[in-house]
């Protein structure tokens, strides 16, 4: 498998509340799985930090004994809704989740709620799930603007984790991991207050993602947010060029037209028509005396047949060694 590059960093803080109801994790896994999660419980149900946290707590178990993200996180929904259930002061509990699982090359994001996931590039940022909120559902449906803005329940969800028995998620991809991006999980709490094109600013080419995190989260708080604030982003380096396959074939494709730049060696000298006298690889030219002798002559055109054997053999061997480049390629 290929040797991927990821970085990774994460800040979480309460803000303005009392209580910090985002929970977070970025944790690897059983089988080299590596998961990126960020929940956020429900404002206004009592004891969001709790669904938060046990959401998570699920959604890890779930996928280390091998599940699926989609199972995985309708098993976290399971979980909150049946905590909810033993106590009383838990009862009507919820959270958002916004997870990203990479596996191998490849990576899923899956999304309940509004905490959002973008992917950062050279050609911008753009939002990966989509809200699952009064406000986008209406705008989704072509309702008037002015409208969403005045209605006081325009940021409440309209699908959350442990709300109900079961839940539909939304699930995206698969992602390339070996395409150089970065990607950001993060709450409402940073990206209603912070735009996305500062969002991009302060973490695409940071040389210290995790100072440019905790100043992208101070932006969101100086700027006035009243909710928890909490963001993870993932950096996706590609992978160091010995184990690039793409990169080994585009090497293999510059040697093959540019000639195997093997290093200069004595051929044998052969005898042309013209009694010359000049190497097998068509360099340089001496005039000799023809020898009077016929068998001196058939030396020669047996030494041009050798070395014409030779350029057939190192032909062989190049294909064979290209053979063998894509078997290696096919199996990584």
């Amino acid at each position: 498998m290929p040797d991927l590059h990821i970085q990774t960093a994460f800040h979480t803080l309460a803000g303005r509340r009392p209580i910090n109801q985002d929970a977070v994790a970025v944790q690897d896994l059983p089988g080299g799985r590596k998961l990126l999660a960020l929940a956020d419980g429900m404002g206004g149900h009592q004891a969001g930090e709790v669904a938060s946290r046990k959401a998570l707590e699920a959604l890890s178990d779930a996928l280390a004994a091998g599940a699926t993200l989609d199972a995985a996180v309708k098993a976290a929904n399971a979980a909150v809704h049946s905590a909810a259930l033993d106590r009383e002061d838990w009862q009507g509990m919820g959270t958002t989740l916004v997870a990203l699982l990479q596996t191998g090359t490849r990576y899923e994001i899956a999304s309940v709620g509004d905490s959002r996931a973008y992917r950062i590039d050279t050609a911008g940022i753009r939002q990966v799930t989509s809200d699952h909120s009064v406000a986008a559902e209406a705008t989704r449906a072509g309702a008037d603007q002015a409208e969403i803005a005045a209605s006081p329940w325009r940021n409440a969800v309209t699908r959350a984790i442990g709300t109900a028995p079961a839940v539909e998620v939304d699930v995206f991809g698969p992602f390339d991991c070996t395409v150089p991006h970065t990607v950001v999980l993060c709450s409402d709490g940073l990206y209603r207050v912070v735009s996305n094109q500062r969002i991009r600013d302060h973490v695409y080419g940071a040389g210290d993602l995790a100072a440019a995190v905790w100043r992208l989260a101070r932006e969101a708080l100086d700027g006035g947010s009243t909710d928890n604030i909490s963001v993870i982003v993932a950096r996706f380096e590609g992978v160091t060029a010995g184990n690039d396959a793409n990169a080994n074939l585009a090497l293999l494709a510059d040697w093959l037209r540019d000639g195997p730049g093997l290093p200069p060696v004595d051929l044998p000298e052969v005898e042309n028509r013209n009694g010359d006298k000049e190497s097998a690889n068509g360099t340089g030219t001496r005039r000799r005396r023809r020898s009077k002798k016929k068998g001196r002559r058939t030396s020669g055109r047996n030494k041009s047949l050798l070395v014409r054997l030779s350029d057939s053999i190192e032909v062989v061997v190049l294909i064979a060694l290209v053979i063998c480049i894509l078997v290696l390629w096919l199996l990584i």
